[in-house]
């Protein structure tokens, strides 16, 4: 840490606490918050007027020790509950089990589909991804013994091609999408608490309350006391603020990185005035379970989320609905689901859709 620190000192200056100050003001003033929260009531509306498309991805690394059960399982449910719910315009299908090779989950053929999915999205587009299979953390490359990870996913042939980071799939999925747009995304899959890397985390705790983890907000009181601190001339207690700020939106990774020149990249923060949910099997840090439940082979997740959606099929708010996954996943699985937002929104009224 003490080297990163050293680092980042020789490459901020006062110009980058203020930019940085600037930065989340803009994104957090009154006038913002109020279109975010009108724009989030809307996106129980977006998808019936545009085109629907959805991509379904389950490997289960057939004859490998990393062999899992459940995951083509997972996306045959998934397909059967959200074909009933919804005529999509188009659907496609990567299993480990396919003969066509252009429909096995490989690494192209993945990041070819996540591509194909968001493919000129319009305002009023819906689009809809579930990934049952491996989930990893991969250091992050470029640095030097700072511990930055990346999330990923592990296609059918990672070991070859390697895997697919967090950021990749930001950059791929979110960060092309227009207003108007909406992703549901979902992925049974171990680390994946942040997989698309988005600004906003839910979570529900031990007592049933929903907790919320607000980065930029976090970020934005460090920026400023850093600020402050510069004005006063105390640059070591700037330096010291601007780094946490900075670390609580840019990974470890991204810190020890050559700043010159992407000042304005470390600063952006992975959001999007598009629509995205993205519902994780667990945190970060935990493992999502291969299970065995009444006689079938599944993702804790996955079976989770359609008991959910079967069992209350009336309109769940987003809250009530990771409350629900939390009470039926707790007790026999140690993983914690999570939701992640791509902008501020009201998940205690928001209703949950497919669309």
């Amino acid at each position: 840490m003490f080297s990163g620190l050293k680092e980042i000192a020789k490459k901020i200056d006062g110009d980058s606490i203020k930019n940085f100050v600037e930065k989340s003001q803009q994104s957090l003033n009154p006038t913002h918050q109020q279109q975010s929260t009108t724009h989030s009531h809307h996106s129980d509306r977006s998808g019936p007027g545009g085109k629907t498309k959805a991509l379904l991805i389950g490997i289960n690394y057939f004859n490998t020790k990393a062999e899992l059960k459940g995951c083509i399982n997972d996306v045959q449910n998934v397909k059967n509950y959200i074909t009933s719910q919804v005529k999509y315009d188009e659907i496609r299908i990567l299993t480990d089990d396919q003969k066509d090779p252009k429909l096995k989950p490989t690494r192209a053929n993945i990041i070819e589909a996540f591509k194909w999915l968001v493919q000129n999205a319009k305002a009023g587009d819906s689009f809809f991804l579930h990934y049952s299979g491996h989930g990893a953390t991969a250091a992050a490359k470029g640095g030097d013994e700072d511990d930055g990870q990346n999330e990923t996913i592990c296609p059918v042939d990672y070991e070859t091609a390697g895997m697919i980071v967090d950021d990749e799939m930001n950059h791929m999925l979110v960060q092309t999408l227009p207003k108007g747009a909406k992703l549901n995304a979902i992925f049974d899959c171990c680390h994946s608490g942040s997989m698309l890397d988005l600004p906003y985390t839910y979570e529900i705790d031990g007592n049933s309350n929903l907790k919320i983890r607000n980065n930029t907000k976090e970020a934005l009181k460090l920026g400023l006391a850093a600020f402050q601190a510069l004005e006063r001339g105390d640059k070591r207690e700037a330096l010291r603020g601007a780094f946490e700020a900075i670390s609580l939106i840019v990974k470890p990774h991204q810190q020890n990185t050559e700043l010159t020149d992407d000042k304005k990249q470390i600063l952006k923060l992975k959001s999007s005035e598009a629509d995205v949910f993205m519902y994780s099997g667990c945190m970060d840090n935990q493992t999502s379970a291969d299970a065995h439940i009444n006689g079938n082979s599944t993702g804790a997740m996955s079976w989770a989320l359609l008991k959910v959606l079967h069992e209350k099929p009336g309109p769940l708010t987003l809250a009530e609905l990771l409350k629900e996954l939390r009470a039926n996943l707790h007790g026999k699985y140690k993983q914690i689901p999570q939701l992640s937002v791509s902008h501020e929104m009201d998940v205690k009224n928001m209703k949950f859709s497919i669309v």
